[in-house]
């Protein structure tokens, strides 16, 4: 008996096949939100960037007069 058509393998193949299945369900869309998560991050970032340099640069002014 080849291995696709004992039973065992055959149920195993269905088992899977319906992992897959719920797993995509479940799973679905989560690349958009990471990839929304990354922009968010991103931005917070940025402007996070932003004003810790115009922080440093109104400190440095201070040093300097």
């Amino acid at each position: 008996m080849y291995p696709h058509q004992d039973p065992f393998f055959r149920q195993l193949q269905k088992s899977l096949l319906r992992f897959q299945a719920d797993f995509n369900e479940r799973f679905k869309g989560m690349d958009e939100r990471l990839n929304d998560a990354n922009k968010r991050f991103d931005e917070i970032d940025r402007r996070f960037t932003e004003k810790a340099e115009e922080n440093f640069y109104e400190i440095e002014k201070k040093f300097h007069k």
